[in-house]
């Protein structure tokens, strides 16, 4: 390794080596490579909202709310200030079932400020990668 960095460095320094474009732009693309294996395997992506909403979206499978899709749930739950129900539906809609200590009254906070549901889906997916790994494909990989 040492002898690498000694060569690296006299290569620089004797001015017989000059920075192309193609150079700058390969040297680019594999670090770019790189950081998108290391994210992939750390979880170190962000939300897509759109992710949330299409989960949001779907129907709810049982009990008494059966026909109705989560998001229609979430707002009836906000237009009567319900904090905890909306939250619940939340993370059965993204298939979350265990929570770090307070992630539910940090969403609670989010979701005071929510107008609309490109704004529930946009704090959701600002909230979710607070306690959780998620991929460049926005899925939820795990707890941080």
């Amino acid at each position: 390794m040492k002898l690498l960095r000694e060569y690296i460095s006299e290569l620089l320094e004797s001015g017989d080596f000059e920075w192309t474009p193609e150079a700058k732009a390969k040297w680019k693309e594999s670090l770019d490579v790189d950081r998108r294996n290391a994210e992939l395997a750390q979880g170190v992506g962000r939300m897509n909202p759109d992710v949330v909403y299409d989960q949001l979206s779907q129907t709810i499978p049982a009990g008494m709310h059966a026909s109705e899709t989560y998001l229609d749930f979430v707002f009836d739950a906000l237009d009567h200030e319900n904090w905890p129900a909306a939250v619940n539906a939340i993370l059965d809609a993204l298939w979350i079932d265990d929570i770090p200590v307070a992630a539910d009254e940090v969403l609670e906070t989010m979701l005071m400020d929510v107008q609309s549901e490109d704004d529930l889906a946009g704090a959701v997916a600002e909230w979710v990668p607070l306690y959780w790994k998620v991929n460049d494909h926005g899925r939820i990989m795990g707890r941080k």
